[in-house]
């Protein structure tokens, strides 16, 4: 079995400082309330001590749960002579292929996550009109391809020249 050639490879990871400090927030946050309120619900007279056990154990498997999730959230995007291809682990396992013969166009673009997609992460489209799907980590630059379906799919990216680079060289092999 031959080789493909990769014109371009990228791996992002969602680890990054904002998102520990948005679980550890909301830990700290939930802990903070049980701790406040015990008094003041009577929890410790509505429940027993085992149960109170058990919701902490819940809680705290919550927690380590998202903590699990955040660390394995990556996404992988590469560009061979047929097409580009992506995963969005733990969400899309396995590679996503879209030809070249699938797509109107492509460019790398800016554009606001926020404003236009909703923020990062895998956006779907949210209404029937909206055809448009984002799968990014950060950032605010991002491979935009226009499908003759009528789709269109933004990946982001980290390596804007790294990308240029490798779609003109694409485009010259073509």
């Amino acid at each position: 079995m031959a080789t493909i050639k990769h014109f371009f490879f990228e791996e992002q990871k969602q680890v990054g400082a904002p998102v520990w400090i948005i679980l550890a927030s909301i830990a700290a946050v939930s802990f903070s309330l049980m701790y406040i309120n015990y008094d003041a619900w009577n929890i410790h007279e509505k429940f027993s001590q085992k149960e109170l056990l058990l919701l902490a154990s819940i809680v705290v498997s919550m927690f380590v749960g998202l903590f699990f999730l955040f660390l394995n959230i990556k996404m992988q995007t590469k560009i061979d002579k047929h097409g580009i291809s992506f995963r969005y682990p733990p969400f899309i396992s396995k590679f996503k292929k879209i030809a070249f013969s699938e797509m109107r166009s492509f460019e790398v673009i800016e554009y606001q996550p926020l404003k236009e997609y909703g923020g990062w992460g895998y956006k779907k489209p949210g209404k029937p009109h909206n055809k448009n799907t984002a799968y990014s980590i950060k950032g605010k630059t991002g491979l935009k391809m226009k499908l003759i379906s009528g789709k269109t799919i933004l990946l982001g990216t980290q390596r804007k020249d790294a990308l240029n680079y490798a779609l003109q060289k694409l485009k010259g092999e073509a």
